[in-house]
């Protein structure tokens, strides 16, 4: 995730600070030593738009900086997140084996809706759909349901993967985009998306946009958060 910003805290002088002076390294350090607050926690995020959207950089190491703590410290930051925030957003790890990490199943355990990305692949949907491999946590939970790269011309559509798999919960696909990914690889994803909010219908990146839109949308409408609210104490 780091890669779709520009930002002068992700560029830092290592002879003069460490890596890990922020970030979730240092959040869960904070968190398992009982030094994590309200008042500091923004101190180790990266402010991506001041007072509406911090962003926390990942572990340096898949297991986190003290994994026999991992679960405990996840919990406790994400407690002092939901203080701080209006919308939390957390990446738990990706594949059906990621509630088996201590710190993504605890990030599972804690969320109060869980967003699913799958692609167009049959095979892949069959083995999601059939259930034996859900983690816990989605058995319990709302769930939103996404499809990368999404290619309206396949014969793998909405309509068809709904009626299929007698799927009645929520369900977007999201186009792949160029100028999107470009953006990205430039490090420039939030310049993109400002850019992007007066399209109109018949520009190249105008579904793209029209799909992320509808999915906020949707996401907070299941979470009953009024959209006026979202520009108030940050997401």
């Amino acid at each position: 995730m780091e890669g779709a910003f520009r930002s002068s805290r992700l560029v830092l002088d290592h002879s003069l600070v460490s890596f890990h002076d922020h970030g979730m390294d240092a959040l869960e350090r904070l968190a398992v030593n009982r030094r994590l607050f309200r008042d500091n926690f923004r101190d180790y995020t990266i402010p991506v738009l001041p007072e509406r959207l911090d962003f926390v950089q990942g572990n340096d190491r898949r297991g986190g900086t003290l994994p026999g703590y991992r679960a405990q410290s996840v919990q406790s930051i994400v407690t002092i997140a939901n203080q701080c925030y209006d919308l939390v957003l957390l990446d738990a790890g990706s594949g059906m084996g990621a509630a088996g990490d201590p710190g993504d199943g605890a990030m599972l355990e804690q969320a109060d809706l869980i967003v699913v990305s799958l692609t167009q692949s049959v095979e892949g949907l069959e083995h999601f759909f059939s259930g034996r491999h859900y983690p816990d946590q989605l058995k319990d939970k709302p769930v939103i349901l996404v499809l990368g790269r999404y290619d309206k011309e396949s014969h793998c559509t909405l309509h068809n993967i709904k009626r299929r798999f007698g799927y009645k919960g929520i369900l977007h696909g999201v186009p792949y985009n160029t100028d999107f990914m470009d953006a990205w690889n430039m490090h420039g994803v939030m310049n993109y998306m400002q850019r992007s909010r007066n399209l109109n219908d018949r520009h190249p990146s105008a579904h793209f946009y029209g799909s992320i839109r509808q999915l906020a949308k949707d996401l907070m409408n299941m979470l009953e958060i009024p959209a006026l609210k979202m520009v108030g104490r940050g997401a």
